[in-house]
């Protein structure tokens, strides 16, 4: 017992362990995976500039861009490159969480949640890497914050959140003046203590010389990205870009969020948000504080369904599934619903917690001389996580991917929940014995996520569009080009990941005019350059017709030679 409890204890268990266990429900992820579809094909299109010229656009991410460029140098195949990134990703992120964990709460708890955040799909099967990826500067700041002290901590978390603010995602503004405020609010209360105990306050140019080393970095970063820019536009051409991506996002949330409110089909919120804002602030795209001002009523509606969602989007964070019904599904992808499981869950998560806290606060002396104390500025980095989730739950969307950080710190908390209920009850150490044996039974027994039958987040089981892009391969010459319009069921995907360098548009139509009339003038209305079908529409007799009426009216088959065999079809408008 003794030597499973050392062995429980020890960093290489924990880390080979967990990796392990990550490791095996990531298996077969080469094999059943498609390429990530939406966002992620336009963010290929900046690495691979990044690749190619070492050019960066510093809007979208571009500490993103060049990881995913560099792996490019490696991995010379498209869907080879996209999946070892999301691999990457993945490990990283689970290397860190446990990180943090054995640094905030015992060896044993730790190891217990970082399993627990492992085997979560939300975890590593989210539709967009990226989103996955912002967590990494959260986790390093909350290391910095862990492991270092003093103003230099101070200001080096700081220059953190502020970096990755410029380099990855906006919405860490709200960290980082979260974390500056609470630095301000330290600072004034030891000067006031040193005074009162008749010490001499360290010296202000000593708190804010590192403060201001790390902003001068951050800003010399952001200059370098800015030097690396593959546009020559003017700084006021940036600003007005810049406001153009927060605006349009709050375009389509806003209308995503009243459709789904009005259990309506959400597609049309996202291909035409902008008649949803006209309508309610008179404006196609107004920022957050015009549209604010202009209809405080709608913006008012948006806020509460989204904290309608919340408690649901808890739940998807904590178990992959929601006790809501669909139309209260807070991702923007398929969910679990109406689980039972996942209601009982969150109460007893809820109940466990509010125990803990209590007997937290009943020995809270005690917990701060002996625990927390040492560790609260990694406490306070993840408050100021969590209160960015918040944020972006109410003002945006909780969806569970944009929610990391907040996630993150609820899983933190819950062991330190773990932690006071195991120091009530010691007996409950004697469990840390079983925690070798448990581990060897996780990675022998998990299944693997991506199995046959495993569907993706969007489009299902199979490989749709890692197959298209992977057969139009040796045709990109005749598909590159921002005029040229492909049709196809991934198109949006096939442009971006076939042609990063010059992408085609992909069709927002499909190959039959809904009103019943010809195809030829319905594609040469839609201005359709190239027609790609696979054997999800070539199953179908009425588009098997319409394709073989379309060559008889001058389409002409690029390939393959011999449809029959093939399985797929490429036309090209003569």
């Amino acid at each position: 017992m003794a030597r499973l409890d050392e062995v429980a204890r020890s960093r290489l268990f924990g880390y080979g362990s967990v990796l392990l266990i990550q490791a095996k429900v990531l298996w077969g992820i080469w094999q059943y995976r498609d390429l990530s579809a939406g966002d992620t094909s336009n963010y290929f299109v900046g690495a691979s500039t990044w690749a190619d010229h070492r050019l960066l656009d510093p809007l979208f991410s571009p500490l993103y861009t060049v990881f995913w460029g560099s792996l490019e140098w490696v991995f010379t195949d498209t869907y080879a490159v996209t999946i070892a990134h999301r691999v990457v990703i993945v490990f990283a992120v689970t290397t860190l969480v446990l990180a943090v964990l054995r640094r905030l709460l015992s060896p044993a708890i730790a190891w217990a949640i970082a399993v627990w955040w492992a085997i979560l799909p939300l975890n590593y099967d989210t539709l967009n890497e990226v989103h996955l990826f912002s967590l990494l500067p959260i986790l390093v700041a909350a290391l910095v914050a862990l492991r270092y002290s003093g103003p230099r901590m101070r200001a080096a978390v700081f220059g953190i959140l502020l970096g990755a603010l410029v380099l990855q995602r906006n919405e860490i503004l709200v960290a980082a003046i979260a974390w500056l405020a609470v630095c301000n609010a330290y600072e004034w209360w030891a000067r006031r203590h040193a005074r009162r105990q008749g010490e001499s306050p360290t010296p202000i140019p000593r708190i804010l010389k590192p403060l201001g080393v790390a902003t001068a970095a951050v800003i010399l970063l952001t200059a370098l990205t800015l030097s690396r820019s593959r546009s020559d536009l003017t700084a006021g051409e940036w600003v007005d870009r810049a406001q153009y991506k927060q605006d349009l996002a709050l375009c389509q949330h806003y209308a995503v969020g009243y459709q789904q409110r009005h259990r309506a089909d959400p597609t049309l919120g996202w291909l035409d948000c902008g008649s949803f804002m006209r309508r309610d602030f008179g404006s196609s795209q107004p920022s957050f504080f015009e549209a604010l001002a202009s209809n405080p009523s709608a913006m008012g509606g948006h806020f509460r369904w989204n904290a309608t969602l919340f408690p649901y989007a808890l739940e998807l964070a904590l178990f992959d599934r929601t006790s809501g019904s669909e139309y209260h599904n807070p991702d923007y992808v398929p969910a679990t619903t109406g689980s039972w499981i996942a209601l009982v869950g969150f109460l007893v998560v809820l109940g466990f917690v509010a125990f803990g806290l209590r007997l937290l606060w009943l020995r809270r002396r005690w917990w701060w001389k002996e625990w927390v104390g040492a560790r609260s500025w990694g406490w306070v980095l993840l408050g100021c996580s969590a209160f960015l989730g918040i944020w972006v739950a109410l003002a945006t969307h909780p969806r569970p991917a944009y929610l990391f950080p907040l996630d993150f710190a609820l899983f933190a908390v819950i062991g330190m929940c773990a932690m006071a209920v195991a120091a009530r009850w010691p007996r409950l150490r004697r469990l840390r014995a079983a925690i070798p044996v448990a581990a060897l039974l996780l990675v022998l027994l998990i299944p693997s996520h991506y199995e046959r039958g495993y569907a993706n987040p969007l489009s299902g089981t199979g490989r749709g569009a890692a197959d298209m892009v992977s057969r139009l391969q040796p045709y990109r010459e005749a598909i590159r080009g921002e005029g040229t319009i492909l049709l196809g069921p991934h198109s949006f995907e096939a442009c971006n990941y076939l042609v990063p360098e010059d992408p085609c548009e992909g069709a927002h139509v499909g190959l039959l005019d809904p009103t019943g009339g010809s195809t030829r003038t319905w594609l040469d209305r839609n201005h359709v350059d190239l027609i790609y079908e696979d054997e999800t529409t070539l199953v179908d007799p009425t588009s098997r017709l319409a394709l073989g009426r379309l060559q008889r009216d001058g389409w002409r088959r690029v390939a393959p030679s011999d449809l029959g065999s093939a399985g797929w079809l490429l036309l090209e408008r003569r």
